[in-house]
């Protein structure tokens, strides 16, 4: 079987941002105060996610439970569900892509999942070896065949576009081996095609033949866990397999450790209410904001009876994207006056503070990536990148053609997302002469509306994890993976020929030439980049934190761990 996408799916997902599991960051519902807020002082380089006590051992056995917090009312299980922050934690415990490598990692430290071995046979070619006796949760065989096609949907559902951009081909040698060729050498490529959170590789015949109720809360899952209970829209909980078809430790990876027999995922989708879940023993863990950090640490050290991690491996961006589309009605698209106008008006760190972080939790970005992303210059950090400035904003809304009042915008956003950060952008875009037309809508309809053009102006987004700056942005502006364009609509050669200049020769010079010309022509502004705080009750000594959020599986507990009391 071999799959060529010359053919590529409509469009694909903008949210990579919720890649981040249960995290808050940006997308959590606060009451934070638009005012700037004072510099912190607080000292957080110790909130590892390790409980430092020698008197406390590790349990020698798999604890009963842990009830983690997760901010979306999505309880989907069905291998092919739409993303979202809950179903991020479902997916990394029920289903199970290739490899396991952690973020950072290179793929000669891949760690065996379905797939057993992978060898590079050049710098584009990789074999693929997989355990001849993986099977899912109801006993069907899971072969190289069942892997592309699961591939397939997942790209079909718009849920992994880098199987459109990056792989010129995937053949099944036989029913244990494959080959996949990608098109490009950018670092991270492969790590990501075959670890992925988001892939869900499970049999062809038993999905083709299951009913959608038996898909959604009785599949067949090839991950370490099963569904055993789901209360729509408040609660999955999951069971670890009891004869999982690996039996030996060393062919496991982290995640299928299983050292927690049922996780119960809690959807609490207000932030404060996890935080009082927490203090009130409700919760084992949840993701809260830099605003109730203070709940459970101070001073340089977590509080008694919690365990805390700032900071995290999977750090995520928020951007604002422009409509580029000339064919909708957006008037940006055809004025980049008007779209300087609207960026310069935005200002990046009052948005940031506005969300509830710190200087110490979270950086104004200068280019479109992550600061700490391999490839991101650091001579962008001395540059103008749209630097907050009301008077400049009104200059270019001059230059456009329009007065102040003339221009009625729409601003995309998720309702997930934080109404401080909300009532910012439109205090500065009106400040900047703007009219606004607040869509801020609940997280379906943000997913339809942000791939059609005829529905906003500007988007507010979150975007995850890459490896290198060049996947960012390969993931985004690559033509090949949109029916309209991009992310954001561009119909633009020039932009893809820097784009595609840069992968093939990832110089500084190359680097720069494609952030210049987003930054130039007006495309895009990243705002901030945000880290994650997760808190723990202390009985559990390490949290994992993987590539896609929190992987209870994987995580350290206590032995005299007891599982949030308050809850039973």
């Amino acid at each position: 079987m071999k799959s060529n996408w010359l053919n590529k799916v409509s469009a694909v997902l903008l949210t990579t941002a919720i890649l981040t599991g249960c995290g808050t960051s940006s997308a959590a519902t606060t009451n934070a105060s638009s005012e700037k807020t004072p510099e912190s002082t607080m000292d957080t380089s110790v909130a590892t996610g390790k409980v430092e006590d020698e008197t406390r051992t590790t349990a020698s056995e798999p604890v009963d439970r842990i009830i983690v917090a997760v901010n979306s009312t999505a309880t989907d299980c069905s291998p092919f569900g739409t993303i979202s922050a809950s179903r991020m934690q479902i997916q990394n415990a029920l289903y199970a892509p290739l490899f396991y490598i952690k973020a950072g990692d290179t793929i000669d430290n891949a760690k065996p999942y379905i797939g057993k071995s992978i060898t590079a046979v050049d710098d584009y070619t990789y074999d693929i070896e997989l355990f001849d006796n993986a099977v899912d949760s109801k006993g069907n065989r899971i072969t190289a065949s069942d892997v592309i096609w699961s591939y397939e949907q997942c790209a079909q559902f718009y849920l992994f576009s880098p199987y459109q951009t990056d792989v010129e081909s995937f053949e099944a040698i036989d029913d244990t081996h494959l080959r996949m060729v990608v098109n490009k050498k950018i670092p991270g490529t492969i790590e990501t095609l075959v670890c992925d959170s988001r892939l869900s590789l499970i049999n062809r015949e038993w999905f083709e033949n299951a009913s959608d109720e038996e898909k959604m809360k009785d599949p067949a899952t090839t991950g370490p866990y099963t569904v055993k209970e789901i209360i729509d829209g408040s609660t999955v909980i999951m069971a670890a397999k009891e004869n999982y078809w690996k039996t030996n430790p060393e062919d496991m990876n982290p995640t299928e450790a299983r050292n927690v027999k049922e996780i119960v995922l809690k959807v609490v989708t207000e932030e404060s209410m996890r935080s009082i879940g927490l203090e009130t023993q409700e919760l084992d863990f949840a993701s809260i904001s830099v605003q109730n950090l203070h709940r459970f640490f101070e001073n340089g050290k977590a509080n008694e009876g919690y365990n805390v991690l700032i900071g995290s491996v999977t750090p995520t961006f928020n951007v604002i994207f422009v409509n580029m589309d000339e064919n909708s009605t957006s008037l940006f698209a055809q004025n980049e006056n008007l779209r300087k106008a609207a960026l310069y008006a935005l200002d990046s760190e009052a948005i940031m503070l506005a969300a509830g972080y710190t200087e110490d939790t979270a950086r104004v970005l200068k280019g479109f990536g992550n600061s700490k992303t391999n490839g991101y210059l650091a001579k962008w950090e001395e540059e103008d990148y749209f630097d907050y400035n009301p008077e400049k904003a009104q200059e270019y809304l001059k230059e456009a053609g329009y007065k102040p009042g003339e221009v009625e915008i729409r601003v995309l956003s998720s309702m997930m997302g934080s109404d401080a950060v909300r009532s910012v952008m439109i205090a500065n875009l009106e400040e900047a002469g703007f009219k606004v037309n607040n869509m801020a809508v609940e997280q379906a309809l943000y997913m339809k509306y942000s791939m059609e053009s005829a529905e906003w102006d500007i988007c507010l987004n979150m975007k995850g994890f890459y490896q290198n700056v060049l996947q960012v942005w390969d993931a985004n502006f690559n033509p090949n993976a949109w029916s309209n364009g991009s992310v954001c609509f561009t119909h633009d050669e020039e932009l893809t020929k820097l784009l595609f200049a840069a992968e093939d020769d990832p110089s500084d010079a190359n680097l720069d030439a494609f952030n210049q010309y987003l930054k130039e022509h007006a495309i895009a502004k990243a705002l901030y980049e945000g880290d994650g705080i997760s808190v723990a009750q202390d009985g559990i000594l390490e949290m994992n934190i993987g590539m896609f959020g929190f992987d209870p599986s994987a995580s350290t507990y206590a032995s005299d761990y007891v599982s949030a009391p308050a809850a039973e």
